[in-house]
Protein backbone atom coordinates (compact mmCIF):
# COMPACT_ATOMS: atom_id res chain seq x y z
CA UNK A 1 0.00 0.00 0.00
CA UNK A 2 2.80 2.42 1.09
CA UNK A 3 4.63 1.38 -2.51
CA UNK A 4 1.19 2.22 -4.41
CA UNK A 5 0.55 5.67 -2.75
CA UNK A 6 3.85 7.08 -3.57
CA UNK A 7 4.00 5.87 -6.95
CA UNK A 8 0.99 8.44 -7.47
CA UNK A 9 2.41 10.58 -5.24
CA UNK A 10 6.19 11.03 -6.68
CA UNK A 11 5.17 14.16 -9.02
CA UNK A 12 3.18 16.37 -6.56
CA UNK A 13 4.95 18.98 -5.47
CA UNK A 14 5.79 19.70 -1.86
CA UNK A 15 5.52 15.68 -1.17
CA UNK A 16 7.10 15.60 2.29
CA UNK A 17 5.49 18.55 3.96
CA UNK A 18 2.30 17.44 6.05
CA UNK A 19 1.53 21.19 8.06
CA UNK A 20 4.34 22.42 7.53
CA UNK A 21 6.31 19.04 8.94
CA UNK A 22 8.86 17.65 6.95
CA UNK A 23 8.19 13.93 6.65
CA UNK A 24 10.92 12.63 5.01
CA UNK A 25 12.85 10.66 7.26
CA UNK A 26 9.93 8.32 7.24
CA UNK A 27 9.00 8.75 3.71
CA UNK A 28 12.46 7.98 2.62
CA UNK A 29 13.33 4.14 3.68
CA UNK A 30 9.72 3.85 1.77
CA UNK A 31 10.80 5.04 -1.36
CA UNK A 32 14.91 3.28 -1.39
CA UNK A 33 12.42 -0.09 -0.64
CA UNK A 34 9.53 0.97 -3.43
CA UNK A 35 13.03 1.11 -5.93
CA UNK A 36 15.23 -1.72 -4.49
CA UNK A 37 12.17 -3.76 -4.94
CA UNK A 38 11.07 -3.04 -8.44
CA UNK A 39 15.21 -4.34 -9.87
CA UNK A 40 14.87 -7.73 -9.71
CA UNK A 41 11.20 -7.37 -12.29
CA UNK A 42 13.40 -6.21 -14.49
CA UNK A 43 14.94 -8.66 -16.52
CA UNK A 44 17.70 -7.02 -18.57
CA UNK A 45 19.04 -5.57 -15.41
CA UNK A 46 19.44 -9.13 -13.86
CA UNK A 47 21.27 -10.07 -17.05
CA UNK A 48 23.38 -7.62 -16.95
CA UNK A 49 24.59 -7.82 -13.41
CA UNK A 50 25.34 -11.41 -13.62
CA UNK A 51 28.04 -10.55 -16.43
CA UNK A 52 30.11 -9.07 -13.98
CA UNK A 53 31.65 -8.97 -10.54
CA UNK A 54 28.94 -6.69 -9.59
CA UNK A 55 28.80 -6.13 -5.44
CA UNK A 56 27.24 -2.28 -5.05
CA UNK A 57 23.63 -1.91 -4.01
CA UNK A 58 21.71 -0.83 -7.31
CA UNK A 59 18.31 1.16 -7.16
CA UNK A 60 16.68 2.04 -10.35
CA UNK A 61 14.31 4.07 -11.78
CA UNK A 62 12.65 3.92 -14.91
CA UNK A 63 13.12 7.30 -16.50
CA UNK A 64 12.01 6.65 -20.24
CA UNK A 65 8.77 8.65 -19.65
CA UNK A 66 9.04 12.22 -18.36
CA UNK A 67 6.41 10.71 -14.78
CA UNK A 68 8.89 8.29 -13.87
CA UNK A 69 12.28 10.35 -14.57
CA UNK A 70 10.44 12.34 -11.36
CA UNK A 71 11.10 9.97 -9.26
CA UNK A 72 15.27 10.09 -10.49
CA UNK A 73 15.50 13.59 -9.94
CA UNK A 74 13.66 13.57 -5.92
CA UNK A 75 15.77 10.61 -5.66
CA UNK A 76 18.78 12.14 -7.09
CA UNK A 77 18.49 15.45 -4.85
CA UNK A 78 16.38 14.01 -1.61
CA UNK A 79 18.61 10.87 -0.71
CA UNK A 80 21.54 13.01 -2.06
CA UNK A 81 23.36 9.14 -2.59
CA UNK A 82 26.86 8.82 -3.74
CA UNK A 83 26.86 6.74 -6.65
CA UNK A 84 26.75 6.44 -10.50
CA UNK A 85 23.70 7.12 -12.46
CA UNK A 86 23.61 4.99 -16.04
CA UNK A 87 21.22 3.62 -17.95
CA UNK A 88 20.31 0.04 -18.91
CA UNK A 89 19.15 0.63 -22.22
CA UNK A 90 18.97 -1.10 -25.48
CA UNK A 91 17.31 0.58 -27.88
CA UNK A 92 18.42 2.18 -30.77
CA UNK A 93 19.90 5.84 -30.29
CA UNK A 94 17.83 8.17 -33.63
CA UNK A 95 17.26 12.11 -33.89
CA UNK A 96 14.04 12.33 -31.28
CA UNK A 97 12.78 15.47 -30.34
CA UNK A 98 11.47 13.89 -27.23
CA UNK A 99 15.51 13.29 -26.34
CA UNK A 100 16.14 17.10 -26.55
CA UNK A 101 12.44 17.30 -24.49
CA UNK A 102 13.82 14.68 -21.67
CA UNK A 103 17.32 16.23 -21.15
CA UNK A 104 16.22 20.14 -21.05
CA UNK A 105 13.44 18.74 -18.19
CA UNK A 106 15.65 17.03 -16.38
CA UNK A 107 18.76 18.29 -16.51
CA UNK A 108 19.35 18.58 -12.83
CA UNK A 109 19.43 14.80 -13.00
CA UNK A 110 21.60 13.77 -16.39
CA UNK A 111 24.07 16.50 -14.92
CA UNK A 112 24.64 14.45 -12.24
CA UNK A 113 27.58 11.74 -13.25
CA UNK A 114 24.75 10.35 -15.78
CA UNK A 115 26.56 7.77 -17.74
CA UNK A 116 24.96 6.27 -20.97
CA UNK A 117 25.78 3.36 -23.38
CA UNK A 118 25.58 3.11 -27.49
CA UNK A 119 26.26 0.44 -29.50
CA UNK A 120 27.89 2.68 -32.18
CA UNK A 121 29.36 6.01 -33.17
CA UNK A 122 26.31 7.09 -35.17
CA UNK A 123 24.77 6.68 -31.88
CA UNK A 124 26.56 8.59 -29.63
CA UNK A 125 26.76 11.56 -32.43
CA UNK A 126 22.98 11.24 -32.12
CA UNK A 127 22.66 11.90 -28.56
CA UNK A 128 25.32 14.63 -28.88
CA UNK A 129 23.11 16.63 -31.25
CA UNK A 130 20.07 15.99 -29.10
CA UNK A 131 21.54 16.58 -25.73
CA UNK A 132 24.12 18.72 -23.28
CA UNK A 133 25.77 15.51 -22.12
CA UNK A 134 29.72 15.50 -22.30
CA UNK A 135 31.16 13.25 -24.93
CA UNK A 136 32.93 11.44 -21.80
CA UNK A 137 29.22 10.46 -20.43
CA UNK A 138 28.72 8.86 -24.03
CA UNK A 139 30.45 5.72 -23.80
CA UNK A 140 30.44 3.33 -27.00
CA UNK A 141 30.83 -0.36 -25.89
CA UNK A 142 29.19 -2.11 -29.02
CA UNK A 143 25.78 -3.99 -28.98
CA UNK A 144 25.43 -6.51 -26.08
CA UNK A 145 21.76 -7.34 -26.14
CA UNK A 146 21.86 -11.45 -26.48
CA UNK A 147 20.73 -11.65 -23.40
CA UNK A 148 21.29 -15.50 -21.84
CA UNK A 149 21.05 -16.53 -25.67
CA UNK A 150 23.35 -19.78 -26.55
CA UNK A 151 24.01 -20.08 -30.25
CA UNK A 152 21.28 -23.08 -30.86
CA UNK A 153 21.03 -24.73 -34.00
CA UNK A 154 18.35 -23.94 -36.70
CA UNK A 155 16.82 -27.53 -36.06
CA UNK A 156 16.83 -26.51 -32.12
CA UNK A 157 15.04 -22.86 -33.01
CA UNK A 158 12.62 -24.33 -35.07
CA UNK A 159 11.71 -27.05 -31.68
CA UNK A 160 12.11 -24.31 -29.29
CA UNK A 161 9.57 -21.97 -31.33
CA UNK A 162 7.28 -25.04 -32.41
CA UNK A 163 7.50 -24.25 -35.94
CA UNK A 164 7.90 -26.61 -38.94
CA UNK A 165 10.79 -26.40 -41.30
CA UNK A 166 8.98 -26.47 -44.29
CA UNK A 167 9.82 -23.51 -46.00
CA UNK A 168 12.65 -22.30 -48.51
CA UNK A 169 12.44 -18.75 -46.75
CA UNK A 170 10.78 -17.57 -43.74
CA UNK A 171 10.41 -13.55 -43.49
CA UNK A 172 9.89 -12.41 -39.88
CA UNK A 173 7.97 -8.93 -39.09
CA UNK A 174 7.52 -6.81 -36.30
CA UNK A 175 3.98 -5.12 -34.98
CA UNK A 176 3.72 -2.61 -32.90
CA UNK A 177 1.57 -0.31 -31.38
CA UNK A 178 0.47 2.37 -33.30
CA UNK A 179 2.23 5.38 -31.87
CA UNK A 180 2.06 9.04 -33.23
CA UNK A 181 4.41 10.69 -34.28
CA UNK A 182 6.33 7.39 -34.82
CA UNK A 183 4.29 4.73 -36.85
CA UNK A 184 0.89 5.41 -38.00
CA UNK A 185 -2.27 3.06 -38.19
CA UNK A 186 -1.86 3.76 -42.00
CA UNK A 187 1.20 2.57 -42.06
CA UNK A 188 0.49 -0.52 -40.45
CA UNK A 189 -2.17 -1.34 -42.15
CA UNK A 190 0.13 -0.94 -45.48
CA UNK A 191 2.95 -2.88 -44.29
CA UNK A 192 0.65 -5.91 -43.34
CA UNK A 193 -2.04 -5.90 -46.76
CA UNK A 194 1.06 -6.16 -48.73
CA UNK A 195 3.10 -8.36 -47.23
CA UNK A 196 0.21 -10.80 -46.47
CA UNK A 197 -0.91 -10.56 -49.88
CA UNK A 198 2.50 -11.23 -51.42
CA UNK A 199 2.81 -14.43 -49.15
CA UNK A 200 -0.09 -15.56 -50.18
CA UNK A 201 0.48 -15.90 -53.30
CA UNK A 202 4.21 -17.70 -52.56
CA UNK A 203 3.56 -21.02 -50.26
CA UNK A 204 7.61 -21.31 -50.40
CA UNK A 205 7.83 -18.29 -47.89
CA UNK A 206 7.40 -18.36 -44.33
CA UNK A 207 5.40 -15.30 -42.89
CA UNK A 208 6.16 -15.41 -38.79
CA UNK A 209 4.83 -12.80 -37.14
CA UNK A 210 5.91 -11.28 -33.97
CA UNK A 211 3.95 -8.77 -32.22
CA UNK A 212 5.54 -6.33 -29.52
CA UNK A 213 5.44 -6.62 -25.99
CA UNK A 214 3.11 -3.56 -25.59
CA UNK A 215 1.22 -3.84 -29.12
CA UNK A 216 -2.69 -4.12 -29.17
CA UNK A 217 -3.88 -6.90 -31.36
CA UNK A 218 -7.22 -5.45 -32.93
CA UNK A 219 -5.37 -4.69 -36.45
CA UNK A 220 -3.83 -7.37 -37.06
CA UNK A 221 -6.29 -9.97 -35.90
CA UNK A 222 -8.41 -8.59 -38.07
CA UNK A 223 -6.20 -8.59 -40.94
CA UNK A 224 -5.27 -12.29 -40.54
CA UNK A 225 -9.02 -13.69 -40.31
CA UNK A 226 -9.04 -11.65 -43.73
CA UNK A 227 -5.80 -13.49 -45.24
CA UNK A 228 -6.19 -16.86 -43.32
CA UNK A 229 -3.01 -18.98 -45.06
CA UNK A 230 -1.04 -21.33 -43.47
CA UNK A 231 2.62 -20.36 -44.37
CA UNK A 232 1.67 -17.23 -42.06
CA UNK A 233 2.30 -17.77 -38.57
CA UNK A 234 1.41 -15.17 -35.23
CA UNK A 235 4.02 -15.98 -32.54
CA UNK A 236 3.27 -14.72 -28.77
CA UNK A 237 4.75 -11.53 -27.41
CA UNK A 238 7.21 -13.46 -25.33
CA UNK A 239 8.66 -15.83 -27.82
CA UNK A 240 12.36 -15.60 -28.58
CA UNK A 241 13.67 -13.28 -30.34
CA UNK A 242 17.20 -14.51 -31.04
CA UNK A 243 15.34 -17.93 -31.80
CA UNK A 244 13.35 -15.60 -34.31
CA UNK A 245 16.39 -14.44 -36.01
CA UNK A 246 18.10 -18.32 -35.74
CA UNK A 247 15.26 -19.24 -38.22
CA UNK A 248 14.92 -16.30 -40.37
CA UNK A 249 16.40 -15.22 -43.48
CA UNK A 250 14.89 -11.50 -43.82
CA UNK A 251 13.62 -9.02 -40.97
CA UNK A 252 10.75 -6.51 -41.66
CA UNK A 253 10.12 -2.85 -39.63
CA UNK A 254 10.51 0.17 -39.86
CA UNK A 255 13.06 1.31 -36.71
CA UNK A 256 13.24 -1.69 -34.53
CA UNK A 257 15.90 -2.33 -32.06
CA UNK A 258 15.48 -6.04 -33.62
CA UNK A 259 16.70 -4.75 -36.52
CA UNK A 260 20.01 -3.94 -35.07
CA UNK A 261 19.76 -7.53 -33.67
CA UNK A 262 19.31 -8.89 -37.67
CA UNK A 263 22.15 -7.00 -38.88
CA UNK A 264 24.65 -9.00 -36.07
CA UNK A 265 23.02 -12.23 -37.03
CA UNK A 266 23.63 -11.81 -40.66
CA UNK A 267 19.62 -11.33 -41.35
CA UNK A 268 18.79 -8.98 -44.10
CA UNK A 269 16.95 -6.45 -42.74
CA UNK A 270 14.49 -3.94 -44.94
CA UNK A 271 13.28 -0.91 -43.31
CA UNK A 272 9.81 0.83 -44.66
CA UNK A 273 9.77 4.42 -44.72
CA UNK A 274 6.20 4.92 -45.79
CA UNK A 275 6.31 8.72 -44.04
CA UNK A 276 10.18 9.16 -45.63
CA UNK A 277 11.15 10.34 -42.38
CA UNK A 278 14.85 10.32 -43.06
CA UNK A 279 15.19 10.36 -38.74
CA UNK A 280 13.75 6.52 -38.59
CA UNK A 281 17.06 5.28 -41.41
CA UNK A 282 18.17 3.73 -38.23
CA UNK A 283 20.47 1.25 -39.97
CA UNK A 284 22.63 3.28 -42.18
CA UNK A 285 23.92 1.38 -45.54
CA UNK A 286 23.15 -1.99 -43.54
CA UNK A 287 19.21 -2.26 -44.81
CA UNK A 288 17.48 -1.90 -47.60
CA UNK A 289 14.86 0.85 -47.64
CA UNK A 290 11.62 1.06 -49.06
CA UNK A 291 9.10 4.06 -49.36
CA UNK A 292 5.76 3.10 -50.89
CA UNK A 293 4.01 -0.56 -50.75
CA UNK A 294 3.98 -0.50 -54.81
CA UNK A 295 8.26 -0.63 -54.39
CA UNK A 296 7.98 -2.86 -51.65
CA UNK A 297 5.65 -5.89 -53.55
CA UNK A 298 8.49 -5.43 -56.56
CA UNK A 299 11.13 -5.92 -54.64
CA UNK A 300 10.07 -8.80 -52.51
CA UNK A 301 9.27 -10.23 -55.94
CA UNK A 302 12.27 -9.47 -57.56
CA UNK A 303 14.96 -10.92 -54.93
CA UNK A 304 12.59 -14.01 -54.60
CA UNK A 305 12.37 -14.77 -57.37
CA UNK A 306 14.99 -17.22 -58.05
CA UNK A 307 17.92 -18.43 -54.92
CA UNK A 308 20.35 -16.64 -57.14
CA UNK A 309 18.68 -13.17 -56.55
CA UNK A 310 17.90 -13.76 -53.49
CA UNK A 311 21.55 -14.66 -52.89
CA UNK A 312 23.16 -11.37 -55.12
CA UNK A 313 20.93 -9.84 -51.95
CA UNK A 314 22.79 -11.08 -49.69
CA UNK A 315 26.24 -10.54 -50.70
CA UNK A 316 25.54 -7.00 -51.72
CA UNK A 317 24.93 -6.19 -47.87
CA UNK A 318 28.05 -8.52 -46.76
CA UNK A 319 30.54 -6.03 -46.20
CA UNK A 320 27.80 -3.37 -45.65
CA UNK A 321 27.01 -5.17 -42.36
CA UNK A 322 30.21 -5.41 -41.15
CA UNK A 323 31.27 -1.90 -41.69
CA UNK A 324 27.56 -0.60 -40.06
CA UNK A 325 28.65 -3.26 -36.60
Amino acid sequence: KNKRNLSKKFNQRNLFLYESVDLSRLIFPYIFEYLSINVPDNYRMQKSLKNIDFKANVVATNYCRAYYMKQGEIIASALDLKCISFDNNVGMVGRLPYTRFSYEEFKFFFDRGFITFVVNKTEKMNLLADTGYRKESIVIMGDKTNFGYEHSSKIESFRVLSIKNSYDYYILIDYSTQLFGFLSTKEVFSTFKSVFEFCSKNKKIGLIIKPHPSSKMDILNKMLDMYNASNIMLMKKNSSIMHLLNISDVFITKFSTVGRDAILHNVQVISLQFDNELMFENYKDAATYIYSTSQLIKFLESVFSSKKMFLQWTEEFKGRRLLYI
